[in-house]
């Protein structure tokens, strides 16, 4: 049996996500399998094998999830990260017009959540390679919550198992060098990226908050070209369109950069016709 799996991810940006009461911060197993299908989707895992991998119901058939996936809050963060709202007034517009400005709306950067996935029968090969490719891209790209392209919900991975089945899996990079290496893998899978323009800006920034603002200001240039009544990648008003474009902070030692990439507008996009931003 394929083993049971446990991370430890720490916060570096506010994270809005909530159940019912979207006022109420709650980490749920659910968002975070919901991530894992969009990454397995952009990775190009088809219909047919996402099912196999996640389970599915339909009204014809239905096949349960090989796996169950926990997820919790074991350290919460004592940082008073609504003071610096205000400086973000941009980026993150949405969140005090939904009034989700109170502390209680967001888990506060560094917070330490735990992640488990223990599994109830074996993938096939192909499809557990998938799987974890799918887990990593996650693990190092990804963020969760209301406004997550959008540099809110990100976190890194700080703890996780050793694990036998693939050695150059879910290793954690130790600096930039290293976390570049997995970013251009992206490029066969039909993203945008280039390290060497300022798409992977290595500026240094300490602090979570100046990276948002750093991100702030590019996005305001993007915009300026691409406003949000037109069609573009960045997304758009009316028809709904969500971007993209992702701008995800990532932290290394206490450094934070910004990573921008763009999935591939035809696993994302309803207009594929869009052209590449990033």
């Amino acid at each position: 049996m394929t083993k049971n799996l446990s991370f430890k991810i720490e916060f570096i940006t506010p994270c809005f996500c909530g159940g019912a009461d979207q006022k109420k911060a709650e980490l749920r197993s659910s968002s975070i399998r919901g991530q894992l299908h969009w990454w397995f989707r952009v990775l190009g895992g088809t219909k047919t094998e996402e099912q196999k991998t996640f389970g599915f119901v339909s009204k014809d058939k239905t096949l349960s999830s090989p796996f169950i996936l926990r997820s919790s809050i074991c350290k919460p963060s004592t940082q008073n990260w609504t003071s610096s709202l205000n400086q973000l007034n941009y980026i993150w517009y949405f969140i005090s017009a939904a009034n989700r400005d109170d502390s209680s709306a967001a888990i506060g950067p560094g917070s330490i959540a735990k992640i488990e996935i223990i599994w109830k029968r074996e993938l096939d090969e192909n499809l557990k390679k998938k799987f974890y490719e799918s887990l990593e891209a996650f693990f190092l790209f990804g963020s969760l919550g209301f406004r997550s392209t959008r540099c809110a919900g990100a976190f890194r991975l700080v703890e996780t198992q050793t694990v036998d089945w693939e050695q150059n899996l879910l290793k954690i990079p130790q600096n930039l060098n290293k976390y570049e290496e997995k970013a251009k893998e992206l490029k066969k899978y039909g993203f945008d990226y280039n390290i060497s323009t300022n798409r992977y800006d290595k500026e240094k920034i300490n602090n979570w908050v100046d990276i948002i603002k750093f991100a702030q200001k590019k996005l305001k240039n993007m915009r300026e070209s691409y406003p949000s009544k037109t069609s573009s990648s960045l997304g758009q008003i009316n028809p709904r369109q969500r971007s993209a474009v992702h701008f995800r902070p990532i932290k290394i030692n206490d450094s934070y950069y910004l990573l921008m990439f763009e999935a591939p507008h035809d696993k994302v996009l309803a207009n594929k016709n869009v052209a590449y931003l990033v």
